[in-house]
Formats: structure tokens, C-alpha cells, sequence
């Protein structure tokens, strides 16, 4: 759509490549095969109620994962393969209509140097999503996401990403719910994805 994108959007994304300078302006990383960075792992996630809503109080629950890496990107350390994440969340209905929920969430990675940059091995991150039912199976909804950067001197790049996100949530079929979302980086745009689009279906089983 070209909003906030700096003109990238006029560049052939086939160019796409990764190219480091020193102080004296001599290349000392390039990498115009981004496969360099591909990388898989296997990845365990938990999740808990603490209790549900009742008397006023939202509903409350924590989470967790980790994380090992089974294959690692050209370039990083030989630092620990394993990540790992925990979260703690609250919902609330408004209104009949209307409802809330926050979530915060730290991670920890065990990968710190790649391809010359030097990382945080930490990052944080917090969402605060609103729900306007329309119908019992159709909910529109939108939801504010900020994330910790993970780099330190690099400009824009040492600015964590804004993402709005605009989408709704149907109800398929009594065991299905079909998801869709647009996602829109806002206020700093250099630093994460321009536009992206979210499907998702959910079985229940």
C-alpha cells in the first residue's frame, strides 16, 4: 500500500539482501541468499488458568514455553540453543457487547551474537486487544502490540516495533472458529513488517 514504507516499497523485494559496513565503510558481512538465516526447532507451550472471572475480578492465567534450536543460522555463536518465554494475562467483559485483554510476556534467548551483531538476550512484550461482538459466532477485533528491541546503536533498528492489528473472529461451526486480521506497523516503520495478513482456523477436537 506503500504507507510509511521510506520508498521501499519501488524496490524489487528479488534485490533483498544484508549488507554490514565498518567505521571505515568496508563491507564486512553481505548476504544476498537470505537463506542464511533460516533456522528450526521444536517449541513446548503451557498455559494455565489461575481462576476465571467472577465478582468484578477478570480472568487470569499464565503461560509458558521453550524453545531448542535444531538447525541455527549461518553466523551466530555457539551459545545456548535454548529459548524460552513466560507471560501472564487478564480478560474482562465490558458489556454485553464489549470486552478486554492484556497480556505481558518476557523472553530470554540463549543466542546472543549473529552474523556480527551483537544481541539482547532478553526481549519483552505487551498486547492490549479490544472485542466488539456483533453476534453470538461474530466478533470484530482489534489489538495493540509493542515488543522490546533487540539490538542496541542501530538507529530505528534500537527502536521496538508498533503493530496495530484489525480483524474479526467467526464462529464456523460449533467445533471451528475461522480468524483473519490485517497487520499495519505504526509509528516507527523501518524497524519490522510494513502490512501483513493473518488466517487462521481452529479446530476443536
Amino acid at each position: 500500500m506503500g504507507m510509511g514504507q521510506d520508498g521501499r516499497d519501488l524496490v524489487d523485494k528479488r534485490q533483498t539482501s544484508i549488507v554490514r559496513y565498518d567505521n571505515g565503510g568496508n563491507v564486512i558481512f553481505r548476504a544476498d541468499d537470505l537463506s542464511v538465516l533460516e533456522n528450526s526447532g521444536l517449541t513446548l507451550l503451557a498455559q494455565y488458568v489461575l481462576f476465571f472471572s467472577q465478582d468484578g475480578f477478570p480472568v487470569a492465567g499464565i503461560s509458558g514455553g521453550i524453545r531448542y534450536g535444531l538447525e541455527m543460522p549461518e553466523g551466530a555463536d555457539d551459545g545456548d540453543r535454548v529459548d524460552w518465554t513466560v507471560g501472564a494475562g487478564a480478560g474482562k467483559r465490558l458489556s454485553d457487547s464489549w470486552y478486554m485483554c492484556l497480556h505481558l510476556g518476557y523472553t530470554h534467548y540463549g543466542q546472543t551474537d549473529i552474523l556480527g551483531f551483537t544481541l539482547k538476550d532478553y526481549s519483552t512484550t505487551e498486547i492490549l486487544a479490544i472485542g466488539w461482538t456483533l453476534s453470538p459466532r461474530f466478533t470484530l477485533l482489534g489489538q495493540y502490540s509493542h515488543n522490546s528491541s533487540l539490538i542496541r546503536n542501530m538507529g530505528k533498528f534500537s527502536t521496538g516495533p508498533h503493530e496495530l492489528d484489525l480483524g474479526f473472529k467467526w464462529r464456523a461451526s460449533e467445533n471451528g472458529d475461522l480468524e483473519f486480521a490485517m497487520i499495519e506497523n505504526i509509528f516507527t516503520f523501518a524497524n519490522g513488517p510494513d502490512f501483513g495478513l493473518h488466517l487462521a482456523y481452529s479446530l476443536r477436537i
